[in-house]
């Protein structure tokens, strides 16, 4: 029983100070962000030309400044609390994405 709160302390500890920031990781601190990176690479319409993240316990907000077909560029936000980061599935965030396009 002390091993398993052990692990699970450690386990918090790690996920809340150590996050995983390889890209193809779409869970825990970096989930979301990883998940809307990979969706823009994979729309061949857009380039991301900058990214900002707001850091605490937990990602809060991030986004991305994108350049569109014609050259202008436009900024896709999450921010916490908002609709667009409560989507969760990648054909939600794709049509999101899309609109900016």
């Amino acid at each position: 029983m002390c091993g398993f709160t052990l692990l699970s302390i450690f386990g918090i500890w790690l996920y809340v100070f150590a996050p995983i920031t390889a890209p193809w990781v779409e869970f825990g601190y970096y989930g979301k962000f990883h998940q809307v990176q990979r969706i823009i690479r994979d729309t061949p319409e857009l380039t991301i030309v900058d990214q900002w993240q707001h850091r605490d316990v937990i990602l809060e907000d991030f986004g991305f400044t994108v350049r569109r077909p014609d050259g202008s560029t436009v900024q896709i936000d999450f921010f916490d609390h908002s609709d667009q980061m409560k989507l969760s599935s990648d054909e939600d965030i794709r049509n999101y994405i899309a609109s900016f396009i």
